[in-house]
């Protein structure tokens, strides 16, 4: 179990991994996959709904490049804190 961990609140937490964010933005971005995947069902619910205008899509395509460009330990210091080490 080393890339889960039970919170404060009993809840068993995932590391988030770039490579499946990434793929989920690939191939379903314009439908908000990613965004669920990440941990933000309220913007994946936004992007499910506005989808037939295809704003999503083109804000999906950005941020794959952003994904795409950013290093993991910035990954893990925006999507999974909860695993990053503070240097005192």
């Amino acid at each position: 179990m080393d890339q889960s961990v039970i919170n404060g609140n009993n809840y068993l937490t995932i590391m988030k991994k770039r490579t499946n964010a990434i793929l989920w933005c690939a191939f379903l971005g314009g439908l908000g996959a990613h965004k669920f995947y990440l941990g933000k069902p309220f913007q994946g619910v936004l992007y499910l709904i506005f989808s037939w205008t295809f704003v999503p899509l083109a804000i999906s395509i950005i941020e794959f490049v952003l994904l795409v460009i950013m290093s993991n330990e910035d990954f893990d210091i925006k999507y999974n804190p909860q695993y990053v080490k503070v240097s005192e």
